[in-house]
């Protein structure tokens, strides 16, 4: 989820002539001053008139002015305050300290120590109405001042309430309407009202924002700056329209505004907010025409901005997000790397204190979780985090929720890979707290209902609860109901139909099973054109498990045909590659094709990295195909790839334990070697099973190994003779133990005898028996991806 500096138009280029003069007037007269060749200069009749008519020109505009040129009219005001006598210079006061609110937002370092004291006690903030930005607004002053704006905008307007609120009469002073004025104020309040909407999911402040970006585009009176920083919020607002209802002509007229205004100006703002326009297309509709000229137009912005410009960094970020998601659609390296470095770039040349240094350190984080998902590199996640948590402490109200989102979605990856628990009960928090306190129709609160269900999902993996399982399909389902009807949510039911399908596996519902394919099929189906391997693999694996339920060869066609779709579109040097060519292995192996399934599963083993989790999961699916078939040797390689899941440390609990197994019922003719296989495997069966879930999940991971402590003892009982061999016994039996009441009988003899040990052992009983999701299991290896 990326986050780009949308930009206005800036006052560069191109200025008048009597712009430009007065400029150069007042630079003049301040270079005399600080040289001493004419102190009084400043206060000459030129650059007073020079002052009254930049000021006039920006007047309701003044947060276009760049820092430039709002540090040179705060100097005029500061020099003039300082040679006009006491009383005659209070005029000054307000405008100067106005000017350098302005300047301290985007550098503190040009405001003079005085004056920043003076503004720390002064009502013009950073969040004066208008020259601080609105984003930064609290939700009470954002108010406020879109409620003067709208005043001030009714007062100057012609139309006593053109298309807007009712405004109190008892809270308007009388005024002559200046329609100037008028589309100045409409401007600045149509800013406002759409970063209230972004903040709040409140429609109507859209619409309305929308509204007077079409009145002031469409008046005789907005000319020069006004009309393109008025055609600019309203591509923005538009774009905001599209993400709210995927209304593709209001991307359409989005990416048309950028358009016109970069070939009248071709400015680096322009390019700029067109590359944001043509990536919020390309995000609807998957078309890769908009992304490449996204990625053209970003590049084209950074081209035209000096590195001392201070828009370089917001620029520099932009361009990183449009690489990252060329890299999604190209699978090109070296565009991630690309991303990553001017990423790094925008980052560094952030100053500490600005206030846009939230979203760079996203953008950045979001490339790094990228590149640790292609290669598994461990710093780029550990940074990726650490910058996550710092975007998610600072920046404004406006897109802290994506924010939180994006840190939880590296959290719950690096959980995921590297078993770190506290990382997985970190990211369901911070998802599942952020999604419920945003309204329903918040756009981000899919990704974060999305991040929730996964990481449940994960907790499940490692833990076996049955709880977390039906906890995904919970938020699974709600994420659903409130996902677009397009590609975007086309993922969303991709990724539920897998939580469905474990649910199906955990509760042996087949409801839970039927959901599964219906929303694999909608994943499908909404992607259109654009499905990818991903949501055909799934397709594939729900409908297979159909088969195996019902027998229907309907539905194992379609995972047949779906899994070698997939492997088709998946790039051969894809991290994902190996799970689709397992998919297939297993669809092929139901279907009768034997020496295809086991060429496609040995395939995935080996393109698999032996220090991830999967490794072992595949060389596990081949050993059972060719133990089915044991002839030319095929059981031989089965008992070799057992042995490797055994001796994992990167496979999951129950993995390890049935490699151990098979590989103990192959060495029969070695008892020692055996003996210690079977103690080795009884020995995981506490971290299979751990106490911090329900008794119910506790047996359903216990169940496969039933016959398991026979057999174990058995074999011991052989070796080391009944001594070794009755622990096993006792031991397999006591991982149940407190699941259920004890006999009673036996609790009332145990009391009559030892009442303290009875009370002690009913403690005890209850402590084990009492889930909890702050236990962490007894081993920390990463499930499969």
């Amino acid at each position: 989820m990326a986050a780009n500096d949308s930009e206005s138009a800036e006052p560069s280029a191109p200025l008048t002539e009597a712009f430009l003069r007065h400029a150069e007037t007042l630079v003049r007269a301040l270079a005399e001053r600080v040289d001493g060749r004419d102190e009084r200069a400043i206060l000459s009749p030129e650059v007073d008139a020079a002052l009254r008519s930049l000021e006039t020109h920006l007047d309701g505009r003044e947060s276009a002015a760049s820092e430039d040129l709002s540090a040179l009219l705060a100097r005029t005001h500061l020099e003039r305050l300082r040679l006009l006598p006491e009383g005659r210079n209070h005029a000054e006061v307000e405008p100067c300290l106005k000017w350098f609110a302005r300047v301290r937002r985007t550098n503190p370092s040009r405001v003079p120590d005085s004056i920043r004291a003076t503004l720390d006690d002064s009502p013009f903030h950073e969040g004066w109405e208008e020259f601080g930005d609105p984003e930064w607004l609290s939700s009470d002053e954002l108010d406020d001042r879109t409620n003067r704006l709208e005043v001030l905008f009714h007062q100057a307007s012609t139309d006593p309430n053109p298309e807007g609120p009712e405004i109190d009469p008892a809270t308007a002073r009388t005024s002559q309407p200046d329609p100037v004025r008028a589309v100045r104020y409409a401007s600045n309040l149509a800013a406002h009202l759409t970063t209230r909407y972004e903040q709040r999911e409140h429609r109507p402040d859209l619409d309305r924002a929308i509204g007077l970006g079409r009145w002031i585009v469409a008046s005789p009176e907005t000319t020069g700056l006004v009309r393109e920083a008025a055609t600019t919020n309203l591509a923005n607002a538009l774009i905001n329209l599209a993400e709210a209802t995927s209304d593709v002509a209001a991307l359409d007229e989005a990416v048309d505004l950028f358009a016109t205004l970069s070939s009248e100006r071709g400015n680096a703002a322009d390019f700029a907010n067109l590359a944001v326009a043509y990536l919020a297309r390309f995000e609807a509709g998957a078309r890769g025409a908009d992304l490449d000229h996204a990625v053209d137009s970003a590049r084209a912005a950074v081209r035209r901005t000096p590195p001392e410009d201070p828009s370089s960094a917001a620029r520099l970020s932009n361009l990183g997000a449009a690489l990252r998601a060329a890299f999604d659609w190209y699978a090109d390296e070296d565009l991630l790397d690309e991303a990553v470095e001017v990423g790094r770039e925008a980052v560094r040349q952030t100053r500490p204190e600005d206030l846009d240094v939230a979203r760079r350190l996203t953008n950045l984080a979001t490339s790094l979780t990228t590149r640790f998902e292609r290669r598994r590199r461990r710093e780029d996640i550990d940074e990726s985090i650490d910058l996550g948590r710092r975007a998610a402490t600072a920046g404004p109200a406006t897109g802290h929720a994506a924010r939180v989102a994006n840190l939880a979605s590296a959290l719950h990856l690096r959980g995921s890979v590297y078993g770190r628990i506290e990382d997985l009960q970190e990211a369901l928090a911070l998802a599942r707290a952020t999604a419920q306190s945003l309204p329903n129709q918040h756009a981000d609160r899919v990704d974060l209902l999305v991040n929730a269900a996964g990481t449940a999902m994960s907790w499940f993996d490692w833990t076996g609860d049955r709880a977390a399982v039906l906890a995904s399909v919970e938020l699974g389902e709600a994420a659903a109901a409130a996902a677009p009807d397009n590609p975007r949510g086309a993922t969303v039911h991709s990724n539920l139909s897998m939580h469905l399908l474990t649910a199906f596996e955990a509760t042996e519902e087949i409801d839970q099973l039927h959901n599964a394919y219906k929303h694999a099929q909608l994943g499908v189906e909404r992607a259109g054109e654009q499905v990818g391997p991903i949501a055909l693999s799934n397709l594939s694996l729900a409908a297979r498990m159909l088969f195996e339920q019902l027998g229907s060869a309907v539905h194992l066609q379609v995972a047949l045909q779906a899994a070698e779709e997939a492997i088709a579109l998946c790039p051969h040097d894809h991290p994902d590659r190996s799970a689709y060519l397992s998919n297939l292995g297993l669809c092929q192996f139901r279907a009768g094709l034997f020496d295809e399934a086991v060429d496609s599963t040995v395939q995935a083993y080996e393109i698999t990295d032996p220090c991830n989790a999967t490794h072992a999961a595949y060389a596990a699916n081949a050993a059972r195909m060719l133990s089915e078939h044991p002839e030319n040797d095929r059981a031989g390689r089965a008992h070799t790839l057992w042995r490797e899941v055994a001796a994992s440390l990167a496979a999951p609990t129950p993995l390890r334990i049935e490699g151990l197994v098979e590989t103990a019922r192959a060495s029969v003719k070695t008892p020692l070697e055996a003996a210690q296989l079977y103690r080795q495997a009884l020995a995981l069966l506490p971290a299979a099973a751990w106490h911090g879930i329900d008794p119910q999940s506790r047996t359903r991971r216990l169940s496969p190994w039933q016959g398991l402590a026979r057999d174990a003892a058995a074999v011991v009982l052989e070796v080391d003779g009944p001594r070794a061999a009755l622990p096993l016994l006792d031991g397999s039996l006591s991982q149940l133990w407190s699941r259920d009441v004890p006999a009673a009988t036996e609790i009332d003899a145990l009391r009559h005898a030892h009442p303290d040990l009875a009370d002690r052992f009913d403690l005890l009983r209850h402590a084990r028996t009492a889930p909890t999701s702050h236990h962490r299991p007894a081993r920390s290896n990463p499930p499969p991806d």
